[in-house]
């Protein structure tokens, strides 16, 4: 009985976290109201590359990221959570970084579109998406990029659900390319729902484990790399 429950949980399409919520996200004890979005938490990202997209400037590229967090409708400001620019990296939570050079840390990392990691040399965690215009230009697959590496790992500390320790995984951004453009790149309804009861301290799958990456390397969370 017990190991048949325990199937059904796993098999629940739930989104799995690292840790329990909220970490670093901040309350907001006077909600925030745009339009018909009410948002209760912020998050706060500073955007260290306002150059690295050729042909796009620093103006579009702020735009594009704010529009895809908490404007468009299927975007991630659904959790009620606000992805706040600002304009010194020292508050930020996240600094968002465009590049397709290695992580800093891990200088032999190569073929990756995004990845979510600790940098020493700035002291801040961070979400870096490829500075290739062709996925800039196409809105799914930046959405899928930008809101796995900034909000799903960023924000929520959601695992990749692509990954052998966690498949299959049927929809959502947080699976792979196949999985993610099931919701457009963007945050499943049950996604969603994992990242508020997260924001609650009632996320139901939290848990620390190795990590297997697609080239079969085997990660521990204290390495402090996620990628996609």
């Amino acid at each position: 009985m017990a190991e048949m429950e325990l199937a059904a949980l796993e098999a629940d399409g739930l989104v799995h976290h690292w840790v329990q919520g909220p970490r670093d996200v901040v309350p907001l004890y006077a909600p925030i109201r745009f339009w018909e979005v009410r948002f209760d938490w912020q998050f706060c990202w500073f955007l260290e590359t306002p150059d690295a997209i050729p042909g796009v400037s620093s103006e579009e590229l702020a735009y594009k990221v704010n529009y895809t967090l908490n404007v468009h409708g299927l975007g991630w400001h659904r959790s009620g959570v606000h992805f706040s620019q600002i304009d010194t990296m020292d508050r930020a939570q996240i600094v968002l970084r465009f590049t397709d050079r290695p992580p800093p840390p891990f200088p032999d990392m190569t073929n990756f579109l995004g990845a979510y990691y600790y940098d020493p040399g700035i002291g801040k965690n961070v979400a870096q998406v490829t500075a290739g215009r062709g996925y800039f230009d196409t809105p799914s697959v930046f959405a899928y990029i930008l809101g796995m590496e900034l909000a799903g790992h960023g924000c929520f500390r959601m695992w990749d659900m692509y990954i052998p320790e966690h498949e299959p995984y049927p929809s959502g951004s947080m699976g792979g390319y196949e999985a993610a453009m099931k919701s457009w790149g963007f945050p499943s309804e049950l996604e969603i729902e994992s990242a508020k009861a997260w924001l609650q301290g009632k996320a139901i799958h939290v848990h620390s484990h190795n990590f297997t990456v697609p080239a079969g390397h085997v990660h521990k969370p204290t390495s402090g790399l996620i990628i996609i």
